[in-house]
């Protein structure tokens, strides 16, 4: 587990950021622990400079990080700069404040309620996966990645962006990530599937190989033809039953 001193790393990060220039690394932030709190590890430092960007959309296995705690906007990956809201604006979630999250392309109209059905199931389907796990068949023996912080892989925090699950294959030891669509952009999940796998394969996986596994809702032709393109990278689509049982309070 992380190694705990007086105050919790997310408040030891608001101190590195009064020490270091502006703008700065992950890296830079690394080296700013390693030199004043050697015990906190750089995968930690990272997940939580991701948990603290304000412009980094947070599944709700992390929402309990208060507003206030998220001091920090991502200019691009690797690089962040302090949270200035009359230059960055208000962000809700990561997302522009009044904005809704990101859907298809404009030219595909709106979207009906079928649509919006399906959205709000796909705000859920984190935790019911999770809850799930061992009774969705992957084709492979997938387990929830824990790291050698004692942390879990779901909504796993990088200075690239927020994994929704990282998993291991207990069959080949390949690291996995899987990512949800949910009603993100085709082109938008599988850049986010292929930043994830980069980085997962630099910082974390050893040598070991790297795949990824989009989940959507729906088929779409888009990511079909991409992942055609990827080896490493499978798309599947998924249902969820739902059943009444009529005999549950049967006399």
């Amino acid at each position: 587990m992380t190694a705990r001193y007086d105050r919790p790393v997310r408040e030891l990060l608001q101190t590195a950021l009064a020490d270091l220039s502006d703008p700065f690394t992950s890296d830079d932030m690394v080296r700013w622990f390693a030199s004043r709190y050697d015990k906190v590890r750089p995968g930690t430092v990272r997940r939580h400079l991701a948990f603290a960007s304000v412009n980094v959309p947070m599944g709700t296995a992390d929402r309990h990080w208060r507003e206030e705690d998220r001091t920090v906007y991502r200019l691009s990956p690797g690089q962040f700069t302090r949270y200035r809201p009359e230059i960055h604006g208000v962000f809700e979630n990561g997302l522009p404040s009044g904005l809704a999250e990101e859907t298809e392309d404009d030219d595909l109209g709106g979207a009906d309620n079928s649509e919006d059905a399906a959205f709000a199931l796909e705000l859920h389907l984190e935790e019911f996966m999770e809850a799930n796990w061992a009774s969705i068949d992957f084709g492979r023996p997938l387990r929830i990645w824990t790291d050698e912080d004692g942390e879990r892989g779901r909504q796993y925090g990088t200075d690239v962006g927020i994994i929704d699950f990282l998993c291991e294959d207990e069959a080949t030891e390949e690291m996995v990530v899987v990512e949800l669509k949910r009603g993100k952009s085709s082109d938008r999940v599988i850049g986010q599937a292929l930043r994830y796998m980069g980085w997962v394969r630099e910082h974390l996986s050893n040598g070991r190989g790297v795949k990824g596994i989009i989940i959507t809702h729906e088929y779409d032709d888009r990511v079909r033809y991409a992942v055609a393109e990827l080896p490493n990278v499978e798309a599947w689509t998924y249902s969820v039953s739902f059943e009444l049982d009529t005999r549950a309070f049967a006399s």
